[in-house]
This record gives structure tokens, C-alpha cells and sequence, in this order.
């Protein structure tokens, strides 16, 4: 829709710098949900007693993610570690609800009984 915004072509819309237009946040909201998603992957892992290759692989995720948001110049390396904590605080928040309700009993439904005609 050329011409509502006057901005040069290829201008951040909010006419900050770097890469992510200036949207520095802190913390980091991608590390933030990279960092809850890993942590809940090894939290399922480790309570189903498989444990294998997660570990790396989670790990090298959320350090891509971080990484790359400090390389874009989006966030530093204090808000990428401030949204690592932040996400690994709300996935040990998350796995303490889950583990405080227990787990929910499986009702299994009554057999059919009769003859079928």
C-alpha cells in the first residue's frame, strides 16, 4: 500500500534502527518462548525416562535463538539472557502446577453387555 506511510522503501515502520526496527525489547520474547518450549520438551522427556538426544538439541536451539537475536541487533545479550530466564521461570512454574494437580485418573467406559441381534 504505497503511499499511506511516507517512508523511504525498506525503512523500519517505526523508524528505529537495526535490523528489527528499533523494537529493542527487554526481555527477549523469541528466547522467552524458545527457552519455556526446550524446557518443557525435557521436563516430558525426563518424566518418561527418555532422556537422549533432547538435551543437546534443545540446548543448541534456544543458544541459535539467542544468538541470532543478538547478532540482528534486536536485543543484547543481557535481555536474551534476561528472556532465557524468564521463560525457564515460567516453564518450572508451569511443571510445578502440572506435577501439584497430579495426574488425572483415566475412567474407562463401561463394557457393553448384551447380545446384539
Amino acid at each position: 500500500m504505497p503511499g499511506i506511510l511516507p517512508r523511504p522503501r525498506g525503512a523500519p515502520l517505526n523508524g528505529g534502527g537495526g535490523a528489527c526496527g528499533g523494537a529493542n525489547g527487554m526481555p527477549s520474547g523469541h528466547v522467552a518462548i524458545v527457552s519455556f518450549a526446550s524446557l518443557g520438551v525435557l521436563a516430558a522427556e525426563a518424566a518418561a525416562g527418555r532422556m537422549a538426544d533432547f538435551r543437546l538439541a534443545c540446548g543448541a536451539l534456544a543458544a541459535a535463538v539467542a544468538a541470532s537475536r543478538v547478532a540482528r541487533m534486536c536485543h543484547t545479550p543481557l535481555q536474551t539472557a534476561a528472556g532465557a530466564a524468564l521463560g525457564g521461570l515460567l516453564a518450572f512454574a508451569f511443571w510445578a502446577l502440572v506435577r501439584a494437580r497430579g495426574r488425572p485418573e483415566r475412567h474407562r467406559a463401561p463394557a457393553l453387555s448384551g447380545s446384539r441381534g
